[in-house]
């Protein structure tokens, strides 16, 4: 598997990267003028090597002419967000501002899981809707999940040079994701507003919601926020505080993030009852990205579009086919685009100065994928 040596730097937090592997697949009938690149960006719990992608590539590569690519993006590999304790706090807090009270017993903190079951359907039933930040979970182990900025440096990092290296028509550059992937597809619509032809966000979040537990079978989704050990924190003193700025890049809705011109289209497919992935953020910011001048159209999936073959539940995921989503996407880019101009942001040059609170985030493209400044 190729890979990236020496991907971006954490800027953030300073944590050792290791190098990024990826898949590719080239069309069988060889690269040609038209060849584009396309990449299937998986969700949680997924990988760039799984079964479905080696089956899922080799389809986008001959049947779309592109050098079809997944990457195994930071945090990536990160262990379940299930697989988590209670912060020191949490019971204390959680008597500070519910009024629920409990004792940490032995047998509460082996079952994690178990017990946010039973509060989210308390939550739930009182009309809350998310869990205060101060009643957090903490994951196991030492890996931690960057949320968004890594991982699509990795898929920018990338796409400079499988597009240097196969000659990529720049007309035909597309991406494809789900849950987290989508939500990683439309991020790169704003990071890199002038290199993807059209993106495919199959379920994604629309901010920085990355753990939320609430399934189909309890009343009503409650998103409870999950840390990592010695990553992003919640205390404003520490020097990894998850705070404001942090929260602003990540988030899609920003509305000061859309100020240059993009072609890009993006094609967004939402489940009616999804519970993951809130279908009514979603919305809005289809409201918000059209307001600014983005090619974005939702379609929210219920019940009576379900297919069997394209839309199968109207939950999280769809159950959705990424080849038929692509095939659909690509229909509808056709009949709704005008020719592209073959360049990208690594062409231009771009520099995309984006305001996040008490500081900048600025993202520089080049020759070699975009370096990130924080200001």
């Amino acid at each position: 598997m190729p890979r990236i040596d020496q991907p971006h730097p954490d800027v953030e937090l300073g944590f050792p990267r290791q190098a990024v592997h990826y898949a590719v697949v080239l069309p069988d009938a060889g690269i040609g003028p038209r060849t584009g690149l396309v990449f299937y960006i998986f969700g949680f719990g997924s990988s760039y090597d799984d079964s479905y992608a080696r089956r899922l590539l080799p389809y986008l590569a001959n049947d779309h002419d592109c050098v079809a690519v997944a990457v195994d993006y930071q945090g990536a590999k990160a262990q379940s967000t299930l697989d988590a304790d209670f912060a020191p706090d949490f019971f204390v807090n959680l008597q500070r501002i519910y009024q629920i009270s409990v004792s940490a017993t032995p047998e509460l903190t082996q079952d994690v899981y178990a017990f946010m079951g039973e509060l989210c359907q308390i939550l739930a039933q009182a009309g809350i809707t998310r869990l205060d930040p101060s009643c957090r979970l903490i994951k196991r182990g030492d890996r931690y999940v960057n949320f968004g900025i890594l991982p699509a440096l990795d898929l920018l990092q990338v796409a400079a040079r499988t597009i240097a290296e196969y000659g990529i028509d720049r007309r035909r550059i597309f991406a494809i994701g789900t849950s987290y992937g989508g939500y990683l597809a439309l991020l790169l619509t704003k990071l890199a507003p002038n290199t993807f032809r059209f993106v495919v966000d199959n379920c994604g979040f629309s901010g920085i919601d990355n753990v939320i537990y609430g399934a189909t079978t309890w009343p009503g989704p409650v998103r409870v926020l999950i840390v990592s050990p010695q990553a992003f924190s919640m205390n404003p003193e520490s020097p990894s505080y998850l705070g404001p700025a942090r929260q602003a890049i990540r988030n899609l809705a920003t509305p000061e993030h859309y100020q240059l011109p993009s072609a890009t289209f993006a094609y967004s497919y939402h489940g009616e009852i999804d519970d993951i992935a809130s279908p009514e953020a979603k919305q809005a910011l289809s409201e918000l990205l059209r307001q600014k001048g983005r090619h974005h159209a939702l379609r929210l999936i219920g019940p009576d579009d379900l297919d069997g073959r394209v839309f199968k539940v109207p939950g999280h995921g769809l159950q959705a086919s990424m080849r038929g989503l692509f095939q659909l996407s690509m229909e509808r880019w056709l009949a709704d685009a005008r020719p592209a101009e073959p360049v990208t942001d690594f062409d231009l040059g771009t520099t995309n100065v984006l305001a996040c609170a008490d500081r900048d985030y600025v993202f520089e493209f080049g020759a070699d994928g975009a370096r990130l400044t924080i200001c």
